[in-house]
């Protein structure tokens, strides 16, 4: 097809030892340079850091489930000192579709899919000061010893029925602009969705399960709407906004929301008491919690 590249053209092999990296780069720097799209065949391939050219569509067939298993086209990570598995920093307008990623745990604080820019509007001029705008659908970003998403300093992106699992977080959110739904945010070692800074945002549609921290914590938050969302059984908050500064001003909307069982951990006398709640949120005005609803069963640990 025009302007489509196919990663086995370059040399990548599906045979559980031969390392692709070099092949997919490869196949995504020639789709650089027509903006065009790079096919992963439904197959496993070893992979290591890759860096995404903007402008630039990877696709493949999704098929995963919730637990441990993919199909379709699933990029497995061979390097423990890769710093992530896509780059997309720089990489405006690009697309990631249908793909499983499977950091296998490898390494530490290696993330799935990364955007870092260390200054949001200096590190753009050479850009005109570009949105970033990357789209990831219908991916599973599972086993990674940093998070599934990674996104310092992000400008406008979307995330939709994708599945971010089994990481450090799903989403490790610094910047503004964001749409997310459909997602599985499950069984993290720490939050769902961890937002160190966050400036406008809408969160429709998501299971938030599981995770071992809160299931979604801000910290510093502008404004953020969480709409028709499923909380269940977050081992500290299913939702969580505080700041230690007194003269926070988060803007929030909660509505029509599930909370089930939030602090499962709150028998542990070592865990702070403010930990253990459905929504706890502080420092905040224009704060609308409406038509949300909240169940609480008690959590008996198996002797």
């Amino acid at each position: 097809m025009f302007n489509t590249f196919d990663i086995t053209d370059f040399g990548a092999v599906a045979d559980g030892r031969t390392d692709c990296t070099a092949a997919v780069q490869k196949a995504l720097d020639a789709a650089g340079k027509v903006k065009g799209t790079v096919v992963i065949p439904p197959a496993r391939f070893l992979c290591g850091y890759v860096k995404i050219p903007a402008y630039v569509t990877v696709k493949g067939d999704a098929a995963w489930d919730f637990k441990m298993d993919q199909g379709g086209s699933v990029l497995e990570l061979n390097d423990p000192n890769a710093k992530c598995l896509f780059d997309i920093t720089g990489a405006f307008g690009c697309s990631i579709t249908g793909i499983s990623m499977d950091g296998k745990d490898l390494g530490e604080n290696v993330n799935g899919i990364m955007l870092r820019w260390e200054d949001r509007l200096k590190s753009r001029e050479p850009y005109g000061g570009a949105e970033d705008t990357p789209a990831i659908s219908d991916c599973r970003i599972s086993n990674f010893s940093g998070d599934a998403v990674h996104f310092h300093n992000i400008w406008c992106f979307s995330i939709r029925h994708s599945m971010l699992c089994y990481s450090r977080n799903g989403l490790s959110l610094y910047g503004c602009d964001g749409f997310i739904s459909d997602c599985w945010f499950s069984c993290n070692r720490q939050s769902g969705i961890d937002s160190r800074f966050f400036m406008s945002g809408t969160f429709t549609g998501n299971r938030i399960e599981c995770n071992l921290g809160h299931g979604a914590s801000f910290f510093d938050v502008g404004r953020v709407q969480f709409s028709n969302n499923d909380f269940d059984y977050n081992a500290l908050c299913g939702f969580y906004a505080a700041d230690k500064n007194e003269d926070f001003r988060g803007n929030i909307v909660l509505t029509g929301n599930m909370f089930h069982v939030s602090g499962f951990e709150s028998l542990d006398e070592k865990v702070p008491d403010k930990y253990k709640a459905h929504i706890n949120i502080s420092h905040a005005v224009n704060v609308i919690i409406n038509g949300n609803s909240f169940i609480a069963e008690p959590y008996t640990a198996e002797k």
